[in-house]
């Protein structure tokens, strides 16, 4: 009801300016009429009477408009007036005007929806205080046998707490899984932390309070803060919750402090925060993550300058790693934004999204722009004629703009909606693969940015039209009507300039998602190691404090097995640490082989150290090379039994027969050297990740022979049932038989195989996805703009073309000299898209797998398409040219 009051009264506006125009039309009419009648009385010729009486007059619009002034003012009567007029003239045209604002609405709202993502991940602050001032402790070394970048450990946060020049505050922390007891019980992202992370990060609980320095010390009590989803989730929102107990891995915690809704640290599925109680006596491992607050004044490389200088003392903490260690290596501290850190990889990522999503505004403003362009040369003579009878540059320049502001009002309402829409789904769709994807929304910014391009827009199209008056003077027009004015070389040339300018644009974005759809098939031709389809997985976590000992591990673990292996259609099924292609490589230690003398001057490579039951192997579809997979003997008498992946046999245990050759993880300490493992068998590699190579890998037996305890890894074990029918039918099932052994065990991560697979190339298929629509929007807003514009060229030329059909021009070759034009067109955009994108290549050369930024095979598929759609879009105009009947076409004007 409102909008139709709203429209009722915006009518009657209209209509009353159009009665003032009528009333200033009459009247001047009048005062004319009077002059006229004067030049009568003097005996002048009526003709000649009439043209002294309009030129004493300056012309009858401008006087027109002038009493319009004085009787309605400057401003709402003449907006009004304006607007009546342009939309007048839009309806006039409807098949420009949909096109015009169908194209304004695609740019406009994707140009909102990518920045509403860069706004919201990139640019806005992270919500702590002085958030630019917090920063990551990691380390870089040389490579070779160590990751290129590697997290800080309990060692190195002892050293540098000494760094008070620099850091306000330190802390250490680690995101872990847990089990929380209750009537559901249920896994749960935790994060273990010392003390010092709250000063770091300068927040205050809702309720409650931090944990202190003294219970982040062995063998403190034990407690807990939980975050507000959990407060409001399990206790109702009491605000009576402190103090009291919440079982965590049996093992009941005292909660003491309840965080506010707004905080995540360091992602909102975070739903408790313990203390990481760090001990003196084992602080090997680059395994943890550490944050800092700098002081103020202070840079990150200052802060890395600092740490530089105390890094040797780390050799006095860890008696096994020698300086000389540390120097071979190559580990060095690295200070750098947390934020950095919190957005990961995807910046170059969204950047060069708003970078392509930027390019298909740019063709839509130059796709309306080059139909203004061919709109205004047909009107050019209306624009001269009203010129001739008095009509000021002003007003017309303003009734220009009234016009393409309509135009932009019209496609921004349409694009902003577009917007919401692919907001709302881009917030479902890619919640685990953009991060801070809460923050995500079309605010103030988003809608200034885009009024701001809007009107950028408005008053580029509205210039169009006056561009070409000002070249042509009225004498023009009224000495030789409107054709002859209507088509210089000049505009041609700007013709040509814009549509050339289209097809260029809309290369380069074909380039890009091309490139991108040829990582992503690079990406599906990686040899995984293993077979996905029809495995089903899931973890079960023991907690500690009930199973304390590798032995009820482990039969813990084979009890839940055997009932599991029982079950109808289940041709397999095994459990391991964690399974390929989740990133899950926190367990990679140096590996050592007794074939190998080992070097008091470097670190050994890295292998990672898993845990595999009989079964895992056959249940993954990982092959065995050579020797035998684990079996229930080697739990049962600690055999010492371990398989390794073909990356340690081609890297670590180098020489002679990898069967019967021993290993060991990590390096000699002060408590004695770990005891070797012996290989018998060998097994394919399978991936931590699609882009990296293969670490390699050594799997233990649950339970293993004395001084190499693998219950702390058994604990938490990841399951593989390969099944001949549907996966997902036999979770209850599974669940039942988990709930039977032990009812306070959640059934947790659960998925299938293949599903972990498609996640792994998540990111690569969501560039790829978001470019290909980019650049589909743009080779269609190309074509239409070369068709637009080619068509309307073509109409114009009708008398033209008449003519020389009369003289005996062919269909063919009419139309062949349509087509050619327009395919130059496209040709010569073609040729600078394409150099375009290779000077743009290493914008997306980060994003690529296995492809060269100038593929031999994406830019000829690129130029093919190209001028096939060039070729199609060209081809319509020209085959209506050619079959023009020459009669009705000579009548045309």
């Amino acid at each position: 009801m409102r909008a139709t009051k709203w429209l009722a009264m915006a009518w009657r506006d209209l209509a009353r300016t159009s009665s003032v125009d009528a009333d200033a039309g009459d009247e001047m009419r009048f005062h004319v009429d009077m002059e006229m009648e004067k030049h009568l009385r003097a005996g002048i010729a009526p003709d000649e009477a009439r043209r002294l009486a309009l030129l004493s007059f300056g012309g009858v619009v401008r006087h027109t408009e002038a009493m319009r002034d004085d009787r309605v003012g400057h401003g709402v009567g003449r907006l009004a007036h304006d607007a009546r007029f342009a939309l007048r003239q839009l309806r006039k045209t409807p098949g420009f005007t949909i096109a015009a604002v169908v194209t304004l609405a695609i740019g406009i709202g994707g140009n909102a929806t990518v920045f509403s993502v860069v706004n919201g991940v990139l640019l806005r602050p992270l919500p702590y205080p002085d958030a630019d001032r917090l920063v990551t402790i990691a380390h870089t070394t040389k490579g070779g046998n160590l990751p290129p970048r590697i997290p800080g450990s309990s060692a190195t946060h002892v050293v540098y707490a000494d760094a008070r020049r620099s850091f306000a505050a330190i802390a250490l922390y680690e995101t872990i899984k847990v089990n929380l007891e209750g009537d559901v019980p249920e896994r749960a992202k935790a994060v273990l932390a010392t003390s010092s992370l709250f000063n770091v990060l300068r927040v205050s609980p809702a309720l409650g309070r931090f944990f202190t320095n003294a219970e982040d010390q062995p063998g403190a009590p034990p407690v807990a803060m939980i975050s507000h989803g959990l407060w409001t989730r399990r206790f109702g929102g009491d605000r009576s919750v402190i103090g009291k107990v919440l079982a965590v891995d049996g093992v009941a915690h005292l909660i003491v402090g309840v965080m506010p809704a707004s905080f995540a640290f360091p992602d909102d599925k975070v739903q408790l925060w313990l203390p990481m109680q760090v001990d003196v006596h084992d602080l090997g491992g680059f395994h943890t993550p550490s944050i800092g607050r700098l002081i103020p004044g202070v840079t990150p490389l200052d802060a890395q300058r600092e740490l530089l200088a105390l890094l040797p003392r780390v050799s006095a903490v860890v008696d096994f790693l020698t300086p000389a260690m540390l120097d071979g290596a190559g580990i060095r501290p690295e200070v750098h934004p947390f934020a950095d850190d919190v957005i990961g990889g995807v910046r170059p990522i969204l950047w060069m999204m708003w970078a392509m999503v930027g390019l298909v505004l740019l063709i839509a403003c130059v796709n309306v722009a080059s139909l203004l362009v061919v709109r205004a040369e047909a009107r050019h003579g209306e624009m001269m004629l009203r010129r001739a009878l008095g009509a000021e540059r002003r007003h017309l320049l303003a009734q220009s703009l009234t016009e393409s502001t309509v135009l932009i009002v019209l496609g921004t309402a349409l694009g902003v909606g577009l917007a919401h829409i692919a907001l709302s789904m881009l917030r479902r769709l890619a919640s685990d693969v953009l991060p801070r994807v809460g923050d995500v929304r079309a605010d103030t910014t988003v809608f200034v940015l885009t009024a701001a391009v809007a009107g950028a827009a408005a008053m580029l199209f509205s210039l169009i039209p006056m561009a070409r008056g000002r070249r042509s003077g009225s004498s023009l027009v009224l000495a030789g009507g409107q054709r002859s004015a209507t088509s210089d070389r000049g505009a041609r040339r700007l013709r040509h300039v814009l549509v050339v300018s289209q097809v260029a644009m809309a290369t380069v974005l074909l380039v890009a998602s091309g490139l991108m759809v040829r990582s992503v098939q690079k990406l599906s031709q990686v040899d995984i190691g293993f077979i996905p389809d029809g495995v089903l997985t899931f973890r079960v976590a023991l907690p500690s404090a009930e199973y304390p000992t590798a032995e009820r591990v482990a039969r813990f673990h084979g009890a839940l097995l055997a009932r599991i292996r029982a079950l109808p259609d289940v041709r397999a099924v095994g459990a391991t640490t964690d399974l390929p292609l989740t990133g899950a490589n926190a367990y990679a230690d140096p590996l050592r082989a007794d074939r190998a003398a080992p070097s008091a001057k470097t670190i050994p490579r890295l292998a990672e150290m898993r845990v595999a039951t009989p079964g895992y192997f056959e249940a993954m579809g990982i092959p065995l090379r050579r020797g035998r997979a684990l079996r229930e003997t080697d739990t049962d008498q600690r055999s010492g039994a371990v398989v390794v992946s073909d990356a340690v046999v081609r890297t670590i245990v180098t020489e002679g027969d990898p069967i019967g050759a021993r290993v060991a993880h990590g390096l000699a300490g002060v408590r004695g050297e770990r005891p070797w493992s012996d290989v018998v068998g060998v097994v394919g590699d399978v991936r931590v990740s699609l882009e990296e190579p293969p670490m390699g890998a050594v799997y233990y037996a649950m339970a293993n022979r004395p001084g190499v305890e693998m219950d702390w890894l058994a604990r938490s074990m990841v399951y593989a049932v390969r099944v001949r029918a549907t996966p997902a039918a036999l979770v209850p099932a599974i669940g039942a038989l988990l709930h039977d052994l032990d009812p306070r065990i959640p059934l947790a991560e659960v998925r299938t195989l293949r599903s972990i697979v498609d996640a792994a190339s998540a990111t690569k298929y969501f560039v790829m996805v978001g470019l290909v629509v980019a650049a589909m929007a743009g080779l269609f807003l190309g074509a239409i703009g070369l068709y637009g514009v080619l068509s309307l060229i073509t109409a114009q030329r009708t008398r033209e073309i008449g003519v020389r059909i009369a003289l005996g021009a062919t269909p063919g070759a009419l139309r062949f000299g349509i087509l050619r034009h327009g395919i130059a067109l496209c040709g010569l955009g073609l040729g600078i898209g394409l150099f375009a994108a290779a000077a743009l290549g290493a914008l997306i050369r980060p994003l690529l797998f296995q492809v060269s930024a100038t593929d031999p095979l994406t830019l000829a598929i690129v130029s093919v398409v190209l001028l096939a759609v060039g070729t199609m879009a060209t081809w319509i105009p020209a085959s209506r040219a050619a079959h023009l009947d020459p009669v009705r076409a000579l009548r045309a004007e």
